[in-house]
Parts: structure tokens; C-alpha cells; sequence
């Protein structure tokens, strides 16, 4: 994987096949809000590259996997993480 930075902080990642731009990936994600997030609380979801969409979800990550498979998805086609239980991170 190779990191550059662009100007005004930008930075991109290049897996060899895909570049992801993690400032445009991090300012959309921000967008989602405790109450969006809630329904995927203590599951592993699949981020689309620009952080706009949750691609798909499960609190089994071999299940994610699993969908993302069936889903035919190239594995640098998306960003995984995990969302915490909301009380651990924020208040309702």
C-alpha cells in the first residue's frame, strides 16, 4: 500500500488497484450520525470507498464476508470497521 499526501492534507491510499482518498472518506462517514449508526451497533459493516453508504453489515465478520462474496465485491472495493455499542461511545 502506498500513502501520499495531497495538497491541503489530502491523503490517499493506493492498494495497487484502488485509490482511496481518506480525507473525502472520513468527512462523509462524519455525516452519519449516533442515531443512523444505531441499527448496526455491535456489527461489522461495509463502508462504500467515499464513506457515503454502509455497503452491507454483521455483527459475524466471517458472515461479512460471506455477503460481500455473494455480493461479487472486490475485496479493495470497500472499507471495513466496527461499530461500538452506542453507550460506549456516545449518548442518545
Amino acid at each position: 500500500m502506498h500513502r501520499s499526501e495531497g495538497k491541503k492534507g489530502s491523503v490517499t491510499y493506493d492498494t495497487g488497484t484502488v485509490v482511496v482518498d481518506w480525507e473525502v472518506f472520513v468527512r462523509n462517514r462524519a455525516l452519519f450520525t449516533p442515531e443512523m449508526l444505531a441499527p448496526y451497533a455491535n456489527h461489522w459493516v461495509a463502508w462504500s470507498l467515499e464513506g457515503s453508504a454502509i455497503i452491507a453489515h454483521s455483527a459475524d465478520p466471517n458472515e461479512l464476508d460471506r455477503v460481500l462474496n455473494e455480493m461479487g465485491l472486490p475485496r479493495d472495493g470497500y472499507l471495513l470497521s466496527y461499530v461500538d455499542p452506542l453507550e460506549a461511545c456516545c449518548q442518545l
